[in-house]
């Protein structure tokens, strides 16, 4: 079985994927694959790790955003494509494979997102509405690479950090709107955060939903 997770930053994608990974699952990391083909320019600045590549990438508001967002997502699309080549070549879906997607999959062509979906169950790790500002929390305490898409937009005698907040709310309830577009199962919140809530009860949840 093929598994690809989807959803918000801190959602638990790679919480699971690694789960998944001591039952036999062959991780698949994008954060990972999409540091190694940033590589060279974070090298140039000095840069290593996903909150150094949030350091590069920048705010929606700084004038180097459009370039290198852009980038990050040309270098996404190129990495998708690669593992969904990768999986193509192997001509099976008997695999226990777990795809630990980024938060800015949706962002990706459709070709890749129809591809991703043929060949893997697409699982959304849902986030409620009263967990989003502790999720907008986290992510100034611990800044990740974000692709902003149109949720930005800052409004005049609007401060560029009042703005960055509002428009993170916006910018939740677009993705998951997107995510549960894409996905074959959407795992609430309170099930794929229950303490008890185990790698087999995930798989078990999955296949028999």
């Amino acid at each position: 079985m093929i598994i690809s997770l989807v959803g918000m930053s801190s959602a638990g994608k790679t919480y699971w994927a690694f789960e998944l990974q001591k039952h036999g699952y062959t991780r698949i990391s994008c954060d990972d694959l999409i540091e190694m083909k940033l590589g060279p320019e974070l090298q140039k600045h000095g840069y290593r790790g996903l909150n150094d590549v949030a350091q590069w990438m920048g705010y929606p508001y700084e004038v180097q955003y459009p370039e290198t967002s852009k980038r990050y997502l040309d270098f996404e699309t190129d990495v998708m494509e690669e593992i969904l080549d990768e999986i193509a070549v192997m001509k099976s879906n008997h695999q226990k494979m777990v795809i630990d997607t980024t938060g800015s999959v949706i962002y990706t062509p459709d070709s890749v997102l129809t591809r991703l979906k043929q060949i893997s169950s697409i699982i959304y790790l849902d986030i409620p509405e009263e967990k989003k500002q502790e999720i907008y929390q986290e992510f100034l305490r611990n800044p990740k690479p974000i692709i902003w898409g149109k949720s930005y937009k800052k409004n005049a005698n609007e401060s560029n950090e009042e703005a960055l907040a509002r428009c993170y709310q916006n910018l939740l309830s677009f993705r998951a709107t997107r995510y549960e577009k894409i996905a074959d199962i959407t795992i609430p919140f309170d099930i794929h955060r229950h303490e008890d809530f185990t790698a087999p009860d995930f798989i078990e949840h999955i296949t028999t939903t």
